[in-house]
């Protein structure tokens, strides 16, 4: 039998960020932009308690949005 770890590197990761400021929501975004080595394509949402993560996977690329409850 023969397993084999995967290793997911991100080498360069781009942030732009959002918080509302003055009397209004606390409710901010995120968007990320990442490198990996391998080919994918598709979409996930990551459901957390205090944000969501909606992420695109393109091949090398993926973009990351997270946005607060």
């Amino acid at each position: 039998m023969c397993t084999q770890k995967v290793k997911l590197h991100n080498l360069k990761k781009v942030k732009i960020m959002l918080k509302n400021i003055g009397g209004k929501e606390d409710k901010g975004w995120e968007l990320s932009v990442g490198f990996y080595p391998g080919i994918l394509l598709g979409i996930r949402s990551y459901l957390n308690t205090d944000y969501n993560e909606h992420v695109v996977y393109l091949p090398f690329v993926d973009i990351c949005l997270i946005i607060d409850k």
